[in-house]
Parts: C-alpha cells; sequence; structure tokens
C-alpha cells in the first residue's frame, strides 16, 4: 500500500499536471473508482500502485 508522502507526490504531480482522477485512470487504463481508492489510502494493489508510482517518476516532454 502507498504511504501517504507517496499519495501525496502523484496529487502534487496531477494538480501541476492539470490531470483529473478520471484522465488519470484512463491513460493507466484503471478503473476511476480503484485510483480514488488508492489515493485515498482505502484501497492497496501491488500492480496499480506500481503503475502509479511509474508514472509519477516518469519524466514529462
Amino acid at each position: 500500500m502507498l504511504n501517504e508522502k507517496q499519495r501525496k507526490q502523484i496529487r502534487k504531480k496531477m494538480i501541476d499536471r492539470d490531470i483529473t482522477i478520471t484522465n488519470l485512470a484512463k491513460e493507466l487504463d484503471v478503473s476511476r473508482q480503484y485510483i480514488s481508492g488508492i489515493l485515498g489510502g482505502i484501497l492497496g494493489n501491488p500492480r496499480v500502485e506500481k503503475l502509479l508510482m511509474d508514472w509519477k517518476n516518469k519524466k514529462e516532454n
């Protein structure tokens, strides 16, 4: 499960890139509810958490 610091970093990048949970979910091919649950600290899934961390760490063009 992602810790609070990791979830905040993902949320910060979402704000910086002006991307919604819905758009992020589409980009990662995961349901909006699942992304919301993970970012809220309610759900945990290693595969989706890895996708989120890879997205957070991805360099922008």
